[in-house]
């Protein structure tokens, strides 16, 4: 499906801002500009809007780039037919991470899941421990987290007031605060739905990670939908303006298949893709290999003050 998109100029994410220098050109060719295909998790390969960098703040972000109307009806009509191929992958991320988030927070409790696509971060938090709910407006994934997990799973993009004020030890946004067009707003919206002392856990592209670095304009994270660029030093100074605590900051690791690694890689190599392309016809490998390697992104860790 094909939805017509139209562009519009925004100002910075974080700030506010309208002062902004280009760092890298738009990769989008003219035919394919005000054309935005139903949403995936394969790797989108019609190239990304022009990256800019605010002059106030330091973060980077996509401008011009699509509306937030455009968006809206991008994620509401995705297929999730390439996500569920992921699944085993995916899951065994999860269950690390909820683990830590276990550790984290001493005991488990009441934990939010912000776009919980299928459910699958939910089932490895459920699984430690803790008692979840979450949100999304991908309605095929969403449609999927309902059978498990029923009413606590809404249909719908994350509104503050569709929830109870200081209730969750947790709340979670993994690969999503990128998706948002107020960042700002939605950590603060999340501040006020934490007990005190209780944890926001979000993962987002890195600008400053090696990967970046190294691809420059060609880098994987730099995707359509994206719409902001966070550093540690950026999405720590927005999460302090907010009044969190106790900023932590790593590595994301995510175990892949051979085949989705051949989708990523056909972005910037067409020879890694192919390599890994042979390795999942070979019987052998496509059952069995899963490798778990850093992808660019990083998680964020941040307390509510007690």
């Amino acid at each position: 499906m094909q939805i017509r998109a139209n562009l519009v100029t925004v100002p910075c994410p974080g700030c506010g801002s309208q002062r902004r220098v280009e760092v890298y050109p738009g990769t989008i060719s003219p035919e394919n500009l005000h054309i935005f295909h139903s949403y995936s998790y394969d790797v989108l390969l019609d190239g990304h809007h022009p990256i800019v960098q605010c002059t106030s703040c330091g973060l980077h972000y996509a401008c011009p780039r699509d509306s937030w109307e455009t968006l809206e009806q991008v994620y509401a009509t995705g297929s999730v037919e390439s996500y569920l191929k992921e699944a085993e992958g995916k899951l065994a991320s999860y269950r690390n991470e909820a683990h830590f988030l276990r550790e984290l927070c001493g005991a488990p409790g009441e934990l939010l899941e912000i776009g919980c696509a299928t459910g699958l971060f939910l089932r490895a938090a459920r699984d430690v421990g803790f008692n979840v709910q979450g949100c999304e407006p991908w309605k095929e994934a969403a449609t999927i987290a309902q059978q498990a997990f029923g009413s606590r799973v809404k249909i719908d993009t994350f509104k503050a007031a569709d929830y109870a004020s200081e209730h969750f030890r947790v709340v979670a946004l993994w690969t999503v605060i990128e998706h948002v067009e107020e960042p700002a707003q939605i950590v603060r919206d999340i501040y006020s739905l934490l007990i005190p002392g209780g944890w926001l856990a979000l993962s987002t592209p890195n600008f400053q990670s090696l990967s970046r670095r190294l691809l420059r304009s060609r880098w994987h994270l730099f995707e359509r939908p994206h719409l902001s660029f966070f550093d540690p030093e950026t999405i720590s100074d927005l999460l302090r303006a907010t009044g969190y605590k106790d900023i932590r900051i790593r590595t994301e690791w995510v175990t892949y298949s051979t085949s989705y690694l051949a989708s990523y890689l056909a972005k910037w190599s067409a020879v890694l893709s192919r390599v890994f392309l042979e390795l999942d016809k070979m019987f052998l490998f496509r059952q069995r290999l899963k490798l778990t390697l850093p992808n660019g992104a990083m998680h964020v860790y941040a307390r509510k003050a007690l």
